[in-house]
């Protein structure tokens, strides 16, 4: 059987994001600076960051910790849709030269903010950024903190995929909800076998026998998985 599977390139993520209800120019100077690192393909694509911008909208989300700041874009993004005095969003970072060009590009959204005289609407000042081993800082949360968690991002520290993993099935809380970015992993998790791709599909093998999360993937950018704890 042949079905239609439409490829969204360039153009047609450009189509789609003119008619979104999400505006993320300002955000664009955050976007590009990943182009100063050897790595600018770890940028979540912009139509995946509407897509974490809807589930922040729509699913009540209060509580976010991201594994894998990057440059900061994600994380920024979400804080964009979040209620300013019931948020508290922090985005861990190995990476000591990505963690310094997240926390510059912060500044320099809310100084471009306060130059044009406006207040953003947002939680953006508020993001705790750490430059932290994410594990470490996972296991040393209280339960109760842990139970506090509405939505863990797991998008760095690929190798250990697996732990996060383990960890949220234990430690987050019935209906929180659990996104791991990459789960093609440039199609690489398909058929190779470097380190990467072999951590990847132990991750989502887990996600299916455990039986602990209802679960899709969601095919933006390098896919996604979006997973509910049961």
């Amino acid at each position: 059987m042949t079905i239609l599977q439409t490829e969204i390139g360039h153009q047609a993520e450009e189509y789609l994001l003119k008619y979104s209800q999400f505006n993320n120019q300002d955000l664009e100077p955050t976007f590009n600076s990943a182009d100063q690192f050897p790595e600018p393909y770890m940028q979540i694509s912009k139509l995946q960051a509407t897509a974490l911008q809807f589930f922040v909208t729509t699913l009540n989300i209060h509580t976010i910790i991201e594994v894998g700041t990057f440059v900061g874009f994600s994380i920024m993004t979400m804080a964009k849709v979040m209620n300013t005095d019931h948020s508290s969003l922090t985005t861990l970072e190995t990476n000591t030269d990505f963690y310094h060009q997240a926390k510059t590009n912060q500044n320099q959204y809310l100084l471009a903010s306060q130059a044009k005289g406006t207040h953003p609407a947002d939680a953006i000042a508020n993001i705790n950024f750490l430059n932290t081993d994410a594990y470490a800082y996972l296991a040393n949360l209280t339960n109760n903190e842990a139970a506090q968690i509405d939505l863990l991002f797991l998008d760095g520290d690929k190798a250990n995929y697996p732990a996060y993993l383990e960890w949220a099935i234990e430690k987050l809380s019935p209906k929180s909800y659990l996104l791991i970015d990459n789960a093609l992993f440039k199609r690489q998790v398909i058929s190779e076998e470097s380190l990467y791709a072999k951590k990847i599909r132990e991750t989502t093998n887990t996600l299916k026998e455990c039986g602990k999360f209802d679960y899709f993937f969601l095919p933006v950018g390098d896919c996604m998985i979006v997973a509910q704890k049961k």
